[in-house]
């Protein structure tokens, strides 16, 4: 019988949780709490120094295929506060993936809880205020919730598009290295509210990109063809090599080349999108670089929604217009 999701649940409804698939796996501490491991800041090499537990997250995963030896583990990353491991299902496996997962989960909580009482046990004259401090973070729970190493739910992903699997890989070996460029510039990772000609948008990144006197709006209709595109791009690239910032939601085909190339030469971009941003959200690939670096904003007038709609006429109308608005005045002013 296929064994699909129950409803309610963080579960893909349409997949079968027991035949073989590739999967991102990523599991978060309980309120984010970073007991698994240190940042080691170092710009040719960041890395993260595991704590006990952490080696135990670690080390605990290869008990899975031990168990279950249709699963193997193909990459991982233990970071502070959370895990991403990509695993392989080779075969049919005779439970649901969450089965497994929930007792990996369980094996690693145990470990935590004795963790904790074996530290406990230590006086803090013996470790001082430090060991006091971790100890505070590691039993810090609501009075009335059991102690969790890790929150109850997990986020997976389907690995099955052209060339997905090593770009889940490179996106998980790269975790502290995007960790220690948001460390080092938190404040264009930070999510804010503000208003631009009467419309509340949300925004990520270099906010004084708003203020900058030399911004165009990047428009390219679908009608045009490609001595236009082309015309099209090498004026807004030249226009973006000289300084001044390209404003659009980059929707049609010309639009995205001329996106993409903005984007491989790291120009400035403020990027109109169609959804919000949830909590704890980092732009991702090349956009996650051009924000580190205060090149990029991202603007949405959209709440956030976690599945994927379909883009309207109507949308795509409010966020050109939107764009617009951006380039009319200085917004940053306002602010």
């Amino acid at each position: 019988m296929k064994k699909t999701s129950p409803p309610n649940t963080y579960r893909a409804a349409f997949n079968d949780y027991t035949e073989p698939h590739i999967y991102m796996i990523t599991l978060t501490t309980e309120y984010r709490k970073p007991i698994l491991g240190q940042l080691f800041h170092d710009e040719n090499n960041p890395h993260i120094i595991l704590t006990p537990l952490g080696m135990f997250v670690n080390d605990e995963l290869d008990k899975i295929k031990t168990i279950y030896p249709q699963i193997k583990i193909i990459a991982r990353q233990v970071m502070p506060d959370h895990i991403h491991f990509i695993i392989y299902v080779s075969e049919r496996i005779p439970v649901h993936l969450s089965k497994i997962i929930s007792g990996y989960k369980a094996g690693c909580n145990g470990a935590y809880l004795e963790f904790i009482s074996m530290t406990s046990e230590r006086s803090e004259t013996q470790q001082g205020k430090s060991f006091d401090a971790c100890m505070r973070l590691l039993t810090q729970s609501k009075p009335t919730q059991k102690i969790q190493l890790f929150s109850a739910k997990y986020h997976d992903r389907i690995l099955s598009g052209k060339n997905q699997l090593q770009h889940m890989i490179d996106y998980i070996h790269d975790n502290p290295r995007r960790l220690m460029l948001k460390y080092l510039h938190r404040d264009y990772f930070k999510i804010r509210k503000i208003n631009i000609n009467g419309i509340t948008v949300s925004v990520i990144g270099n906010i004084k990109l708003l203020g900058s006197k030399d911004k165009i709006q990047v428009r390219c209709s679908r009608k045009n063809n490609n001595d236009e595109i082309n015309k099209l791009t090498k004026y807004f690239i030249d226009k973006a090599s000289k300084g001044v910032v390209l404003v659009s939601p980059f929707i049609s085909p010309g639009e995205k080349a001329i996106e993409k190339i903005a984007l491989e030469n790291h120009y400035c971009l403020i990027k109109i999108v169609n959804n919000g941003f949830p909590p704890l959200y980092k732009p991702s690939g090349i956009y996650f670089d051009l924000c580190s670096e205060s090149k990029l904003l991202l603007v949405s007038s959209f709440e956030y929604k976690s599945t994927k709609t379909n883009l309207t006429k109507k949308q795509c109308e409010e966020m050109n217009l939107l764009a617009l608005y951006i380039c009319q005045q200085n917004y940053l002013q306002q602010q």
